[in-house]
């Protein structure tokens, strides 16, 4: 059931247990009463997927952005529905659609987002920078500058994709050029070829207009194939702006169990971070508690594997970039690919009188190898209010402690792949948006109660 508008009882079945009349005294039927609460219907397309949601400016913006593929939509703030803005660049050039997207925050006034648009033409792919730096409401036009001389076209013996990661705190965005060799369009979806051969990253400042505003990174040698495969960057976060605090994650193959590295801003491989299975995710969350008792937030990244590390796809937990704990408690029926932080939450502290919960959401992903099903597990709930090291997930809804377990058990929101969540807003106008492969935007409240519900955008 893919829309649901339910109040009150939902199902009532009633079970004969006619194994057991011959030697029980009584009726032998039981009923089964399931109550939940009310979900209204989306007013985004069926079936659609969605980027996690950007703001033009956090504070003084008044709409917010979410890319799908062909697609970038936009809905303001305050109220109204989503709608797709046409993909016309400030030159009049029409693009097929957004590869990947990212915001640079500086202040509240100067955000930008950075978007890769792609378009095909017979054989010829072509892949270009774009800042989105305005939308007029009126002509339904966001404002898509290029990049000077950020464009790459390929296609018959090799291309270019791009990746675009926002580093929190580091006031730019990174870019990655990954290189493929095969042909545009020959991607074998069973076997998982790409063609991917190496890649490069650069850092981009906030306010770039040209290409050569770009700072490369001080050293290619675990992306360019210079120290074991050439690898692709898998997340970037940051702390602060020093390359001491900044930590990039790459690998060869989102599976692979040997080639993923940690770098920090300069390249260097980060030392006290043994594993080597491929990472992604890779977060700052500053206002994590990592230890019981402590009166104040320590702040701290977040990662998880996507391949078998001992056994299990656990996540890493630092303070500092540096010393790592292994997360207990992970399961290897989905992958963990983001993380949220609403310890801050009226929600994200549990019901009344729970002295001792933290939570951090951390978003699931099914596996999408071409030969396993692509049913999720939502997001499972990780309790930062006791040190590190007692830290595991509870992956099973019914005992969540954030949200109506009713409404979130009726929707199909729990069975999704959440490619991230955003927070837009602050105090009593706070929004939590999980954007989800095939089934749309969900929003909540967190807020609003100690137990909000989640609604389908």
């Amino acid at each position: 059931m893919n829309r649901i508008k339910l109040k009150g009882i939902i199902l009532s079945s009633f079970m004969l247990l006619t194994l057991l009349l011959a030697s029980c005294d009584g009726v032998g039927v039981f009923a089964i009463v399931a109550v939940t609460d009310k979900i209204d219907e989306a007013t985004l397309p069926e079936g659609i997927s969605a980027r996690p949601i950007a703001r033009l400016n956090e504070v003084s913006g008044t709409h917010m952005f979410f890319a799908s593929g062909p697609g970038l939509w936009v809905k303001p703030i305050s109220s109204g529905s989503w709608q797709s803005t046409p993909l016309i660049d400030s030159t009049g050039k029409r693009w097929d659609g957004i590869q990947s997207m990212g915001t640079a925050t500086i202040t509240d006034t100067s955000d930008r987002i950075f978007l890769a648009l792609y378009r095909v033409s017979g054989d010829n792919y072509t892949v270009a920078l774009h800042v989105l730096s305005n939308y007029d409401s009126t002509s339904n036009r966001a404002t898509l500058t290029p990049i000077t001389d950020a464009s790459w076209s390929g296609g018959t013996g090799g291309y270019q994709t791009i990746g675009i990661f926002g580093a929190q705190n580091s006031g730019d965005v990174y870019v990655n050029i990954l290189e493929h060799d095969i042909d545009y369009g020959s991607i074998d979806i069973n076997t998982g070829q790409t063609g991917f051969q190496n890649s490069e990253l650069f850092r981009l400042p906030a306010n770039a207009t040209n290409w050569s505003s770009r700072v490369p990174f001080t050293s290619q040698d675990y992306l360019d194939g210079s120290n074991g495969p050439g690898r692709y960057v898998t997340g970037v976060a940051s702390k602060g702006t020093t390359n001491d605090d900044i930590r990039i994650t790459a690998a060869n193959n989102l599976f692979s169990t040997d080639s993923g590295v940690l770098l920090n801003g300069a390249g260097t491989v980060v030392g006290g971070f043994s594993s080597t299975a491929a990472m992604t995710g890779l977060t700052w969350l500053p206002n994590v508690y990592t230890g019981e008792g402590n009166t104040g937030p320590q702040g701290a990244y977040f990662v998880a594997a996507t391949a078998l590390d001992d056994g299990t796809f656990p996540i890493f937990v630092s303070n500092d970039g540096t010393t790592w704990s292994k997360v207990s408690g992970t399961t290897t029926n989905f992958l963990s690919i983001n993380f949220t932080d609403i310890s801050d939450t009226d929600a994200g502290q549990g019901d009344d009188g729970d002295t001792d919960v933290r939570l951090v959401l951390v978003g699931t992903s099914s596996y999408i190898d071409g030969t396993t099903y692509k049913r999720a597990s939502g997001y499972e709930e990780l309790n930062t209010y006791k040190a590190i090291a007692d830290w595991s997930i509870n992956s099973t809804w019914s005992t969540y402690k954030f949200a109506s377990n009713n409404n979130y058990g009726a929707s199909n929101l729990k069975d999704s792949t959440i490619i991230g969540m955003s927070r837009i807003g602050s105090g009593s106008t706070l929004a939590l948006y999980a954007s989800t492969r095939g089934q749309g935007v969900w929003k909540i409240a967190p807020n609003s109660s100690r137990r909000p519900s989640w609604e389908p955008e």
